[in-house]
Parts: C-alpha cells; structure tokens; sequence
C-alpha cells in the first residue's frame, strides 16, 4: 500500500485521539507546502492520497482518478472532523457534512451529498446544501437526510434517543432507539458468586440479591420498542442481560470469580430456576475453568461434554481433548488428545493427533516439567521424519513427539524440500525465493501446507507463491491421484486481482481445464466487470455493474457474449438506509425473470394497488412483507410476517394474486412458530398448497418434546408425511453423543451416525443404506460415497470448485451462477437469481445459444421456501433436463441439499440443518458466543443467514490494508474475515465489539453503504515491525537498558539504593514515562485513517479502531496496543514476565483505573513474546 498523508495546521492544535476515557490532544507541528492541491487554506485538513499506480516520475500534485484515490477530512479548531470531501466513480465531488451541537457533542450526522465543483475544497453551507439535495431530483427524497443523537442534561452527556435518516425514523417519531440509565433496585437482580476451593475449582453459589444501587441499568429500546437491559458491576462487567417479550424476562446471567473470570452462564430456562443443580447444569449451562495463570483450562456447553485444553509455558495452546476423544469410539479407535507444535516465532508449524489417556492436570504438570520457555519449539530440518504417510521436515523435538498422527503441516521461510516444479512467475511477473541472500526473499511468509485426509492417509498439498511485495499471485493445489488446482494471479501497483486463470485436473491422465477471469474496475474500486473465458472458447461476460453516485449497485448486467446484449438486466432499488428494497421493477416487469419487492416500514408503492396502508409496519430492520413474481407463470406471491419481543420470527402467511399485501391470506404456505425461554422451537403449523376444492393441505403440526436444549422426540397431528415425516410413534426418536451431536434419527430411518474429531458426519447408516464422506483435516469436503440397498453407488468428489459425479465433471461455480459441462462436451453457462439472503430462486441459460432467454424453455429451476427453508411445492415445480441437477442442489442458503437415502438435509460445512424442523442436528461450535446452540439465523431466517452454519455474527470482510470491503449484517458479535478468508481476533472481544457496534452501526445510517470507495472505512492500522523497532530506537532503549542494567547493579549497595531497580522500572511504566506508549498508538490510528468515534459515548478501551501487529492476526485497541509495546519494551530491557504483568497491574490500581483486565495482561503478554524486532 502506497499513500501520502498531508496534514495542514492553521491553529494550535489539529487532531485529538481517544485513550482509555481521557481525551488526549495530539499537536502537530507539521506545515506543507501547497502545490496546488485545491484544497482550502482557511481550513484545518488532513488529504490522503491513495496511489493505484506505478510511476518512475513523480505524479502531479492534483493526479487523476486512475492514478490515485484522494480524500480530504476538514477539521475544526478542536480537532473535530467537521467534512469529508472526495471523488466518485463519476468524479463527482461528494460531500459528507457533520455537525456538533454548542457542548461540541456530535448530534447529526448528515448522509452525503453531490457537487458540481471540481475540486476537493471546503463546501460552504454544507447544511443547507444536504437539505436541499434530498429534497429535490435525487431518486431517494426526505426532509431528514441525518441521523440524530439526543443527549440527557447531565455532565456525561449521555445519549437518550438515537434517531435514523428519513421519516419515521426522525426525532420524535416514537421510533428512535432509546437509551436509559439508572441503577438496579433491590430483588431486581440475583447474586450468583463462584466458590473456588483449593484446585480452583469453581462452584455456583445463589447469595440472593444485589443490593440496590450496586449495579448499573442500562435500558435500550429499538425502534420497535424491544428491550433489552443490561445490568453491570463497578469493573464493567455484564452480570444480566434481559430480553422482554410480552412484559415476559428472558434474563441470561453471567457469573464471574472474583479473579474476573467468567465461569458460568446461565440462559433464561435456567436462570428461571430456583434452585439450579448440576445436572441443571449440564444440561443447560455453560460452565469454565481456569488455571492459576488466569487461563481457560476447560469448557462446558449445554448437553455437551467438557473440553480440555493444555498449554506450554508460552502460552501456547498445545493439546485440546473433547468428549469423544476421551473415548475409543472417535475416528482414530483411541483415547487421545490433538496437538499442535509451534516455531520459536509462535507459528503453527504442525499438528495432529496424540494417543494418551493421561488426565489434563497430570498431563499438564508432564509438560510444564519438560518444556523451558524458550524450549519446546519445532525447526525445520532437512532430515525428516515419517509419519502417517508423510516425510515432515520438522525435528519432532518438542512435546508431544512419540506416537503421533499428522494431520496437518505448514511450511514458512522456506519451501517444503519436496516441493515439486512451480513455474517461476504469473503473468510474467517473477516470483521472490527462498534465498535468504536476495533482496526480497520468503522469510515470514506462510509457503506450503499439507493437509491430511481424516478418514485415510492420502494428502493435499498447497503451495504459495508471492511477488516482491509479498502479495500472493499463484497458489497450487496437488490431489493425491496427480490431480491439481493451479491459480495465477495478474495485480496491480496495489495488490488488486485485474485477471486470474484456473488450471485444474481430477487426475492426471485427465485432459487439463483452464478458466480465465478478467476485472475492471471502477475509479473508486468498485467492480465494474467480470468475464470469463473457458480454455479457447468465446470470452463470456458474468456481470457489468453499474453503482449509483453515492456508491450503491444499481444495475447489473449478466450473461451473454462480451459486446451482446445481456441475458438480464437486474435493478436494483433502497430505502433511504439503505436496505434493499427491490429486485427488478416489480410494478411493472417485463423481461424481468424474477422480480422480489422487500418491505419494511415502508407503504404500499404499487399503483396497481390502492387502499388502506400497509398494517404491518416495522422500523427495526425487521421484514415485514415480501413479494416475488416470476415469468414461470406470472402470478405475485408473497408472505407477511410477525416476530416476538425477542425478534424471533412466529408467522409468516402467505398471498398471492395481484393485489398482495392488501389481499387476505388464504391459509396456504403458512409457517407459525411457537419457541421456549432459550429459543428452542416447541411447535410448528405449517400448511401447503390450496386444494383444487378450496381446502387447505395441512402438512405439519409438529410439537418439539425436549431434555435440556436437545429435541428427543417430534409428533406431527397431521399424519402427513410431506414436511417433516413423523416415522417413530413409540418412545424417544433423536439420540446424541458426547459432543451434542445427532446419532440416531428413528424419523429419517437413521440407525446411527459416526463423526470424526471435527465433529463431521464420516459415516450416516440407514434403513435405505448408507452414506460416507471423506474430510480433509481442514474439515473441507472432498468425497461424498452413497450406497443404497439395492442401485448402484454414487460417488460425488469436491475439488476447489469442480464437482464430479462417477468421475464425470457435473458443474463448477462462477460468481452468478455455474457453468455446465453437457453430454457432448460443451460448456453451458447457467445463471441465478438470488434473493436477499442469497438463496437460489431462478436459474436459466441461453440454451439455444440465441443471446436471449425464452421463460418457457430456458428456465430451468425454481425454488420457492417457507421462511425456515423447507420448499415449496404445487407450483412452478420447473425439472428443465438442460439444468445441473448435481448444481441445482444448491438451494437454500446456496448450500447444497443431501436428499440421498432420505437424509433431507442441507450440509452448511460446519453443521447440517433440518428445514422441516427449523433446527441444526449439531451444536454451534461458537454456541457460547451465541448462546443457541442449535438456533438457526436467531430464529429470524427472513433477516438473517448463517453462511457456515457457525455463529449469525455480523462478518466484516476486509482487505489487507483494513479497510472494509462487506459487511453481512447480522446480530451478536461481529467476526472480522481477511481477503484469505481467515477470521482475526479481537484482544479483548467485549470492549472491542462494543467499539465495533459503534463504527458498524453508524455505518449503517449512511445512505451511501459504500464500503470499498473512496470514503471507505478503516478498520485497522498495520503496525509494522520496522516501526515498531524505529519507536523503541527513538526513546534509546538501548540506553535503557543499559540504565537498567546499572539499577539492578548498584541495589545491592544496601540503602538507599535496594529500591533502584523498582524506582526504574516504576518511572519508566508511568503515564507519559519512556514506556507508555498510549500516545503513540493513537497517533498511529489517526495518521492511518482509521474510522473514529466522533462523539461523547466512547466505549470503555477508547475509539480510533484498532491495530494489528506485522506478525499477528490479532486485532488491539489503541489501549491494549499500548500495553502490547510496553510488553515487548520490557522484553527488550530483559524485566520477567511475570515481573512485568505484577508490575503493570499494580500500576493500574495505583493510578485508580482498577485492576487489569485479562486483556490487558493477554496484550501485554502478547506483545512481550513477539518476535521479530530490531534494536540499535
């Protein structure tokens, strides 16, 4: 990344950062020069130009838009951004004005709007300017183009009202979020404390009531008026969260040690009990231990047996062990525990598994005896050793190294010594070695990972390839039939892909396919094509994106030769928060295949209807109708849907004919939901089509009989085998393993299901038969093997992509849709239209290779679900022959729909759900983040998706500079996901996704949503190690140290200097001493760009975003990034760990900001074993 900050100063001070909860002005003394920048000399500035080209000769000081990206943010005299200013995609100025109210409080934030000026200088009257924009020709009109914050009347100038862009959302409406504050009365909330005895142990003890006054209440109302309370302790902990639903609780404790550990929470069905034991416990709770190290040693999920995890003396996480694997019955035969072995950098070099029955506590004192801080690491040899079919070019010299069975090997610094030939370049560009001699060189990247299959002993192997910028341009993939997936990556100056080709082969004797995709984009880095050409074939455009000033996606073309007419042409229309709120015209379609209209609060805008106003309107976000048409028969359908205090959706009814919503529904295709406390599912009425004799066909009503949060049986009064089949009349139908994992279904004829370690089904045995997978140990589906009674078996590979059915390639996927390759040998391009959750709705193809699509012979699939996913049927059942059907699998969700033998299941990777039920069949692997261990999408499937089958998290895709690229929205926490697809982590996941919710959630109230232009948000800023080392050299820390060394010398000269070294050591931790580097953190945030908090609430660790250390995956707040140097800085001065730790912490008590958290200690800790710095 190449980018140029130029920061002006017209007044004393210019910018001001946020550390912990004082606000800390930074004065920059920096003056530049103009050289015709255009921006304002009047005015307080901060320009950054973003570079997107390669240049020998220095680029003029106004660059185009395909030679830089630049943005302008105007500060005030205090350091208050007061507008942002920069180009479009049209390069048309766009302008963001904010306003502070006369406590300097931020109390509107105005949405963008367009210039016709041509340069980048203050606009004056932005305020009126914004009215006067919505109010005119824009396509989206309102008198309220701002959110709005109300303040309480006192000194914390907390907000009471947060209000929304447009009307009926605005100040006054009712339908703001509303915030209160206040303490906790007595008999308000319970007192659960943790008793721990001697082996730290931890026992739930009920002590009756927090006194009143003790605990803070915070009240937060949504728009549509759903509470939630939050009541916290004096350290900022959360001890209550309650939910209201019909003047009913749902209250979820959590319960700390006096340590700060949590280590029990108790969900509402729980709570609600008087008196709680401990198969209540088991059942219902989540429980967790620690060590003396502060440490989670075991955890607990409900119905689920405990986990174990060991640690060497770094930390480290060495050895984890669950239910299973403390019985014979896993996929390896033994009891045992997986491993994994790391480098002296902390890099994973491998891992697997370790045959042992020894119990934790032992186990963890055998590897404390053995394993000295800087021991227990791995190093590359050129000598291997052998295991589990492999050579691994590790020393197998640390802890565990007898017995083991690799299942996964990474190589980093230098390639695998039996690596095989890899072309030298991609697109001509070379690509950097492992010679250390050279100039740029591999050293610290990750280069090859091998991954054993789970279920036998064949490998795959992955090798990257990077350029002299480290940036990744080939990657290849090596089956272990010969088989492979090579991919070349052309980029620009910048990094981003303009052209990829992938090379692909099942086996080797087999003829080689190669698909090529080209890229371009807009000039605020937008995509505004996508082609693809398969082997020497016609170049195929896939879509042509057209984005509206403000940066949303307005048009897509799709399909069709390059140059043609397109196949489609997909609009698509927001509301003024931007919320999707059309696909297509939906009034008046035409050509138009699939049409979806999407309604919120917003009124009925058809002028083909008329009446009263819809009556069902919601503010929060929540659907409150949808309507589809298609050309398979042009009929409007539709459902309304209700939900619960908790969000949870309870009806959805159905229409259809030309007048919906404002038609009655029939009783056809509805879904009604009844849940319990925890969520759980406990009826379902469900009906199908209408009959030609007016009746309804009533499918299910189902009610759920549970033991704790496990379904154990299901009734259906229909008797109707359609929906959900109630095969079992007599006693309990569903059995589960240790881990809460499906065993047995008497329903579906399942007799028993065998999982791996990764909790995988391996093997699902059924009255019909019986179905195997094959794994990798990355969990990657390779193999799917079906074995009826009687037929033949049917064998379906996985490889990247390209799937196969009995060695015959099916389809492979391209970004709308997939590409077919037909009897004959040619390639059929297919493209879907989704809808707003991304399930599959219609699929068609230019059969006759016409360039155009006839509704009646080239759709070739169509998909209508009940809300929990289960498909319609009675209408529009298309079964075109040109279609996929291994493809057209992929339904809900886009993921795939096992129907084999019965199953009716749909795999989402992590997990596989039950549309019939409304329910996974395996607990959450994050079920103690969600706290719904077998909920799908939060029971809200019309607003939410689970694109893994993990947590329904908001996921933050960003890019490797930080700057977010997507957002899919979803409630929870928030989970951060790089270009790679790897998840980073927080530091301290409480205060950071309470920083989050801000940064996200205003984001949400701009119009714009623009995630990838030029007025982009910035999540991170990458600390590297070259200026992590500059800092240290900056304030002589070799100096320091050598202070240091003469403090610890002359204490031993008695009084009074024995307390020179604790005199040292406390002046150098002190507030603005040698080694507090708060200042500097914050400093890095604001000079990187990173997205801040511009008004009073600040969450408790500060604003600013976060940063990431070079060599970490972790993400730190500006105060824990303070604590992660001032860890390292001792490191360097040669202080104790634990020295450092007690002495930080005593700091902390000492100054009145209480004890440190453990995310204090972790970034501490954290920052004292990095690796990798170089001091003078």
């Amino acid at each position: 990344m190449n980018f140029i900050v130029y920061i002006m100063k017209v007044s004393s001070c210019l910018l001001q950062g946020i550390y912990h909860q004082n606000i800390v002005l930074f004065c920059f003394t920096v003056f530049c020069s103009f050289l015709g920048f255009s921006q304002s000399s009047n005015q307080n500035y901060i320009k950054t130009t973003t570079y997107k080209v390669a240049s020998a000769a220095k680029l003029p000081a106004e660059p185009t838009q395909e030679q830089a990206a630049v943005g302008v943010v105007y500060h005030d005299g205090l350091g208050r951004p007061f507008q942002k200013v920069y180009k479009n995609q049209s390069n048309i100025k766009v302008i963001t004005h904010i306003a502070y109210d006369g406590l300097g409080r931020q109390a509107k934030n105005y949405l963008p709007f367009l210039s016709l000026q041509q340069n980048l200088s203050y606009e004056a009257d932005a305020e009126n300017k914004t009215m006067v924009f919505y109010e005119g020709d824009w396509h989206i009109n309102t008198e309220i183009p701002y959110s709005e914050n109300t303040y309480e009347n006192t000194p914390m100038h907390k907000v009471s009202k947060s209000a929304s862009p447009g009307e009926g959302w605005e100040t006054g409406s009712g339908h703001e979020i509303k915030f209160s504050y206040a303490t906790n009365t007595s008999s308000e909330v319970t007192r659960f404390d943790v008793s721990l005895d001697s082996n730290l142990q931890p026992t739930l003890v009920q002590n009756g009531f927090y006194a009143a006054g003790s605990l803070y209440k915070n009240v937060v109302k949504d728009e549509d008026d759903h509470t939630q309370i939050e009541f916290k302790n004096k350290q900022g902990q959360i001890l209550l969260k309650r939910q209201v639903s019909g003047n009913v609780n749902h209250d979820t404790y959590y319960v700390f040690d006096h340590y700060g550990n949590l280590s029990f929470v108790l969900p509402p069905m729980l709570s609600d009990k008087t008196s709680i034991s401990n198969l209540d416990l088991a059942k219902l709770g989540y429980q967790y231990k620690y060590d003396n190290r502060r440490r989670l040693v075991e955890k607990k999920l409900p119905g689920v047996d405990w986990v174990y995890m060991i640690y060497d003396r770094r930390d480290r996480l060495t050895l984890v062990q669950d239910g299973n694997l403390r019985t014979s019955s896993n996929n390896f035969g033994t009891q045992g525990w997986l491993f994994t072995k790391y480098d002296v950098f902390d890099r994973p070099v491998y891992s697997g598994f370790y045959p042992n029955n020894t119990d934790r506590v032992a186990l963890q004192n055998t590897l404390y005896s053995i394993s000295g801080y800087t021991g227990n690491n791995e190093q590359i040899t050129s000598s291997p050793f052998s295991a589990s079919g492999v050579s691994v070019y590790h020393t197998n010299s640390s802890f565990p190294n007898a017995n083991l069975t690799v299942l996964q090997i990474n190589y980093y610094d230098k390639y695998p010594f039996d690596m095989p030939t890899i072309p030298s370049n991609s697109f001509g560009h070379p690509h950097i070695t492992d010679d250390f001699t050279a100039q740029q060189n591999t050293k610290g990247l990750l280069l090859a990972t091998y991954i054993r299959n789970v279920e036998n002993n064949d490998w795959t192997r992955q090798y990257t390839r990077y350029d002299h910028k480290s940036r990744v341009i080939t990657g290849r993939t090596v089956y272990q039939n010969g088989g492979y997936t090579h991919v070349d990556n052309k980029v620009d100056f910048r990094g981003v892909v303009l052209e990829d080709v992938v090379k692909h082969k099942r086996i080797s004797s087999e003829a080689e396919i190669s698909v090529g995709n080209k890229y371009v984009y807009d000039n605020n880095d937008q995509l505004k094509s996508h082609s693809q050409k398969i082997n020497n074939g016609l170049e195929q455009r896939i879509s042509e994106n057209i984005y509206e000033e403000l940066g949303l996606l307005s048009i897509k073309k799709v399909g069709g030769q390059i140059g043609a007419t397109p196949l489609q042409t997909v609009r698509y229309s927001y509301n003024i928060r931007g919320w999707l709120t059309d696909i297509n015209n939906y009034d008046y379609f035409t050509d138009n295949l699939y049409n979806q209209r999407i309604y919120y609060n917003n009124l009925k805008k058809s002028s083909l209807a008329t009446g009263a106003p819809l009556n069902n309107r919601l503010f929060n976000g929540n659907i409150s109708y949808s309507e589809t048409i298609t050309k398979s028969d042009n009929i409007r359908r539709g459902y309304k849907y209700q939900y619960d205090g908790l969000n949870r959706m309870t009806h959805a009814d159905f229409f259809e004919g030309v007048f919906i919503p404002r038609t009655t529904p029939d009783g056809s295709f509805k879904e009604h939901l009844a849940y319990d406390k925890n969520g759980n599912i406990t009826g379902i009425d469900r009906t199908g089509q209408k009959l030609p004799n007016g009746s309804i066909l009533a499918i299910d009503v189902l009610n759920y009989i549970y033991d704790g949060n496990q379904v154990v049986r299901v009734t259906d009064d229909t008797n109707n085998p359609e929906g959900f089949k109630d095969g079992n009349h007599n006693g309990n139908a569903y059995s589960y393993d240790a881990m809460g994992n499906l065993k047995v279904d008497h329903n579906k004829g399942i007799t028993d299901i065998k999982y791996n370690y990764l909790n995988l089904p391996m093997e699902i045995v059924l009255s019909t038969g019986k179905i195997n997978y094959v794994y990798d140990a990355s969990g990657a589906r390779l193999k799917k093997i079906v074995t009826p009674l009687t037929g033949p078996v049917q064998t379906t590979d996985y490889l990247d992509g390209f799937q196969y059915l009995n060695g015959v390639l099916q389809f492979f996927p391209h970004k709308e849709g997939y590409v077919k390759k037909t009897d004959t040998g040619a390639y059929l391009y297919v493209f879907q239209y989704k809808d707003h959750l991304g399930n599959v709705r219609l699929s068609y193809g230019d059969v006759d290779a016409d360039g155009s699509i006839d509704s009646s012979t080239e759709i070739l699939e169509e998909n209508n679900y009940y809300p929990f996913g289960l498909k319609h049927s009675g209408y529009n059942q298309v079964a075109n022959t040109n279609r996929s059907e291994s493809a057209e699998k992929y339904k809900f969700g886009g993921k795939e729909w096992n129907d084999e033998l019965g199953l009716n299941l749909y795999d989402f990777g992590a997990r596989n759900y039950d549309p019939a039920l409304g329910r996974w069949f395996n607990v959450d692997p994050l079920a103690d983040q969600t706290m719904e261990p077998y909920l799908y999408a939060g029971n809200n499937p019309i607003r939410y998706t689970d694109p893994t089958g993990m947590a329904k998290d908001d996921i933050i895709h960003i890019n490797s500079e930080g700057y977010i690229t997507k957002v899919v929205k979803a409630p929870g926490n928030h989970i951060v996901v790089n270009e790679k697809g790897e998840q980073l982590k927080f530091n301290d996941p409480n205060f950071d996704n309470q920083q989050l919710d801000k940064i996200i959630g205003s984001e949400d109230t701009r119009y714009t949503a623009d995630w990838s232009g030029s007025d982009k948000t910035k999540l991170f800023t990458t600390f590297s190690n070259k200026q992590m080392s500059d800092t240290f050299n900056n304030i002589d820390v070799r100096g320091i140290n050598n202070n240091y060394e003469i403090a610890k010398a002359v204490k031993w000269l008695g009084p009074p200097l024995h307390m020179s070294e604790d005199i040292y050591l406390g002046k150098l931790g002190v507030r603005e001493g040698k080694f507090d580097f708060a200042d500097d953190m914050a400093t890095v945030t604001v000079r990187g760009g990173n997205a801040n908090i511009t008004n009073y609430n600040y969450p408790p660790d500060g604003s600013g975003g976060f940063i990431k250390f070079q060599n970490s995956n972790t993400l730190y707040n500006v105060y824990d990034a303070g604590n992660f140097m001032t860890g390292k800085a001792f490191n360097l001065i040669g202080v104790d760990l634990q020295r450092g730790l007690q002495g930080a912490d005593l700091h902390s008590r000492a100054t009145f900001m209480g004890a440190d958290s453990k995310a204090d200690q972790r970034a501490f800790t954290n920052g004292y074993n990095y690796k990798g710095i170089k001091w003078k």
